[in-house]
């Protein structure tokens, strides 16, 4: 047993110094490490085996021939008495000191036990062989055969790593505008001097005369685009045109009167009634021009009435049912009759009398002109049918708003992004 002890004390000591001195020569080629150590210890192999003998163990510190472990193990003399005394008096106990004393006395039933065969254990075969013959250990280093020592390359896994940095930017205060802009178009709704609208059933008879022809027709009525006068429009209106006029040079092949030519009059802008705004007497073939509506105050929007007759405009008195008009009265030639207004119908024995005043239909009618016995009156009456209605607007000024934004914010809006 002592000199077991002395040999593993030796032996361990030489394997550290060869290691350290290795490592200090060149510790980057292990091959070189060894073989440098070993060098180094063939060198020195004399000097140290001179220590290893039973004449210097006695020399080692606290070195004796009688162990003192037995006597510490539990059931042997010495300590094992007051180890096992502690152990029941802990029994039970859960302080700190106890509860050490506890995981003690219980560890060696619990914990993992590995039983080692000292005959087949590498280690313990390899201890002894060194323990039984050190100097064959010493011999391979000598002799260059031992391989301790190799490479082993070790692959460590890949390591990921996450960095962060931010990137700060200076902020400062700008100012940007958004603004509507509105714009207003102004213009007006004709040309002034056009024609707003046109009724031209034309003017396309001749007739022969002793002195200049003439043109004669339905008629022409055109509506100009004029001034902003509420009160007034603007017309060119005519049913005969006489030889000479606006480029009529009697009756032929291909000759018209050039309308576009006629002059225009202002006529009153809105008027409820008929009246008439143009008429023809006298060439045996007469035509007139009627209007009515127009354009009412404070409207653009306007509706003229027209009509084109050989008629003429009449008030016809007009009597209830039963009664009849004074001019109806006359034709019997019986009694008082001298006073416009409606009579009674005459009788086998009696004669029309007043009855009172008459209500006046306007009509157009034939003129019956005059007899021995005065004026016949109003004949072929009937009543107004209008030839068309001329829809229009009179001049005014429209207005077109548009709007739209202006950005002034797109660059700082892109320098933020």
């Amino acid at each position: 047993m002592r000199s077991v002890g002395r040999t593993r004390m030796t032996v361990i000591p030489m394997s550290s110094l060869l290691l350290c001195l290795s490592l200090q020569v060149n510790a980057d080629d292990p091959s070189v490490v060894f073989n440098d150590a070993k060098t180094y210890a063939q060198g020195t192999l004399g000097g140290v085996s001179g220590i290893v003998g039973a004449e210097m163990a006695a020399t080692l510190p606290y070195y004796s021939t009688s162990s003192p472990e037995p006597s510490l193990a539990p059931g042997n003399v010495g300590l094992g008495s007051a180890g096992i005394g502690k152990i029941s008096g802990c029994v039970g106990q859960n302080d700190t000191e106890c509860a050490a004393v506890n995981f003690l006395a219980r560890n060696p039933a619990t914990r993992l036990r590995v039983t080692l065969d000292p005959a087949t254990d590498p280690t313990l075969q390899t201890g002894k062989q060194v323990l039984a013959n050190p100097n064959a250990v010493v011999g391979a280093v000598q002799g260059g055969t031992e391989t301790v020592c190799s490479n082993t390359t070790v692959t460590d896994p890949a390591t990921i790593t996450t960095e962060v940095c931010n990137v700060y930017k200076t902020v400062s205060e700008v100012v940007c505008q958004k603004a509507r802009v509105v714009g207003v178009t102004e213009s007006t709704s004709c040309v002034t001097g056009s024609d707003l609208a046109t009724f031209m059933p034309g003017i396309g008879s001749c007739s022969k005369a002793s002195g200049r022809d003439w043109w004669s027709g339905p008629g022409v009525l055109k509506v100009r685009c004029d001034a902003f006068d509420q009160s007034k429009l603007y017309v060119a209106a005519e049913t005969l045109v006489r030889e000479g006029s606006y480029g009529a040079s009697g009756c032929g092949a291909g000759i018209q009167p050039n309308l576009n030519a006629l002059p225009y009059k202002a006529i009153s802008a809105y008027s409820p009634d008929w009246s008439e705004i143009y008429g023809d007497y006298g060439t045996g073939s007469s035509r007139h021009l009627y209007v009515r509506g127009g354009c009412s105050p404070g409207q653009i929007n306007c509706a003229l009435d027209v009509v084109a007759s050989a008629k003429q405009l009449a008030s016809v008195a007009s009597c209830p049912s039963g009664q009849i008009t004074r001019q109806v009265a006359e034709t019997y030639a019986c009694g008082a009759v001298n006073q416009d207004g409606c009579y009674t119908v005459a009788g086998l024995f009696s004669c029309p009398t007043y009855v009172g005043p008459a209500s006046n239909v306007t009509m157009l009618c034939d003129n019956g002109g005059w007899s021995d016995n005065g004026p016949l009156g109003w004949l072929n009456c009937e009543s107004i049918a209008t030839s068309v209605t001329l829809n229009f607007q009179r001049q005014h000024i429209t207005h077109v708003v548009t709007d739209a934004w202006t950005d002034g914010c797109v660059a700082l809006e892109a320098r933020a992004q």
